[in-house]
């Protein structure tokens, strides 16, 4: 195996404990709540608190997992969920637990979930072999399905052994583990605008201030199409939005040469996020019968978090064998582009901003003219 390999089986068991120990407390939970007044309604409200804040959230989680790293959303939901835990075990300890505690506690961790989820298929995708994901699939499926198993297995024993406080314990243990596992261990390449951003600026505080300059973007735009007050076209504020974001924000992106003007296009580049996602809902909503709605969600995520590993994979392969050396030879080629984005270390990345941009503004206007996507 090689070390990327290595480094993702060691994570792999270390998520595998620690989600034996999360799928534990989950039963546990479910078997103190029953005892406490022999209802099925306080247990399926478990589940309803749990998947609210996840179907809500997910919507634009995705966006804000592409622009910050993998690694720190994984590290603060882990450890939010584990604080999650830790409160449960208090509150047990001292007789003070009450049943809208543990629906509290699985809002929190729902909405933390759908963070983590994304942020740990993108992680897995950048750090295994491309000719190691179907083998890395199987382990996945394996794991995923032996907690299903064992946990309510070993919950249930030992609840019944040392009630639901022994179980939070190894719950916590598990947290543990993983987590310095995850800190200490795992390494994640970062998606190519941080790279290009620091070899052009050579700078950690350019790049927080381009990063935060996109959270604060998407955090305007999602404002703005709170407001209820957008009588537009489903279809085009989809479609030019998207045109919108490639335009002002990928290859100005690849032009701008300090911070200013990468925060301005930041700016540019994540503001339409929001009103593209919420164009996409309001034609599922619309068009999806309510009974189908949880299917073609499911199926709508899956399709989008799967391209989310391939894109940075083929990203990061670009900038380093293709690009970032196709910048650094003598040809009339390379002087005219170098004109554009400038020269030195980052302009390989920059010319992928700008070749995405370009083709990703020219799709949208094509998809946009279809006349199957006007009729919605």
């Amino acid at each position: 195996m090689n070390n990327k390999f290595k480094q993702y089986i060691i994570f792999w068991l270390s998520q595998t404990f620690s989600q034996l120990g999360s799928s534990m407390t989950s039963f546990a939970l479910i078997l103190w709540i029953y005892m406490q007044n022999k209802s099925a309604m306080t247990v399926s409200l478990m589940s309803f608190f749990n998947y609210i804040p996840y179907i809500i959230v997910s919507v634009t989680a995705g966006a804000f997992v592409d622009y910050h790293s993998k690694k720190v959303i994984m590290l603060v939901s882990d450890s939010i969920a584990a604080m999650c835990s830790m409160f449960i075990l208090i509150l047990n300890i001292e007789n003070s637990l009450h049943i809208w505690h543990i629906y509290l506690v699985n809002f929190i961790i729902g909405f933390m979930n759908a963070f983590q989820g994304p942020a740990s298929s993108v992680a897995i995708g950048k750090i295994i072999p491309k000719e190691r994901l179907e083998q890395v699939s199987g382990l996945n499926s394996f794991s995923s399905n032996l907690v299903a198993v064992l946990s309510p297995i070993l919950a249930a024993t030992l609840f019944g052994f040392g009630s639901l406080w022994l179980v939070l314990v190894i719950d916590l243990c598990t947290f543990v583990f993983a987590f310095f596992i995850l800190l200490f261990v795992l390494k994640i390449p970062e998606n190519i605008l941080s790279p290009m951003i620091l070899a052009r600026s050579n700078s950690n505080i350019a790049l927080g201030v381009v990063n935060t300059v996109m959270g604060i973007g998407g955090i305007i735009g999602g404002v703005i199409v709170s407001t209820g007050k957008l009588n537009v076209n489903s279809a085009k504020m989809i479609y030019l939005s998207a045109m919108f974001s490639f335009l002002f924000g990928d290859i100005t992106m690849a032009l701008g040469k300090n911070v200013i003007l990468w925060s301005l296009e930041g700016l540019a580049a994540s503001l339409p996020i929001p009103f593209i996602t919420a164009g996409s809902s309001l034609i599922l909503y619309k068009y999806i019968p309510e009974e189908m709605q949880g299917r073609i969600f499911s199926i709508r995520n899956a399709i989008q978090f799967s391209t989310i590993p391939i894109g940075i994979i083929l990203g990061g392969f670009l900038a380093d064998y293709v690009f970032e050396p196709f910048m650094t030879k003598q040809n009339n080629i390379v002087f005219l582009l170098q004109m554009l984005v400038g020269k030195g270390a980052g302009s390989g990345m920059a010319i992928m901003f700008l070749l995405t941009g370009i083709s990703g503004s020219i799709f949208s206007l094509i998809c946009y003219r279809q006349k199957y996507i006007q009729k919605l």
